[in-house]
């Protein structure tokens, strides 16, 4: 931990240089941190949200056999895909899911 700032990375290890986090791969010819929320790994909340598509009946539908399946995803300016959230050090357990779907 870095203050409130979890700077954990699944790659292991990696280096401040003058304060920036260096990519612990290597370089790869990019500069700054791009589209994502902070500098160092970007830790996010991901809810899949599921249930069995239902008739007025209450039975589960089915297409060929398989049961229906539905999820809730949300529409960004990137198209659809499941709502995600940036976890904020110091946030309770579901506070960025929450946050997520206030958001979307």
């Amino acid at each position: 931990l870095d203050g409130m700032v979890d700077r954990r990375s699944h790659q292991g290890d990696y280096k401040l240089m003058e304060g920036v986090p260096r990519n612990p791969c290597g370089r790869t010819g990019m500069i700054g941190r791009g589209v994502l929320g902070r500098w160092g790994p970007n830790h996010t909340a991901t809810p899949i949200i599921t249930r069995w598509s239902r008739d007025s009946a209450g039975n589960i539908k089915e297409i060929n056999g398989a049961r229906l399946l539905e999820v809730v995803a949300v529409k960004s300016r990137a198209g659809w895909g499941l709502p995600c959230e940036l976890v904020i050090p110091g946030d309770r357990l579901g506070v960025g899911t929450r946050r997520a779907f206030l958001r979307e």
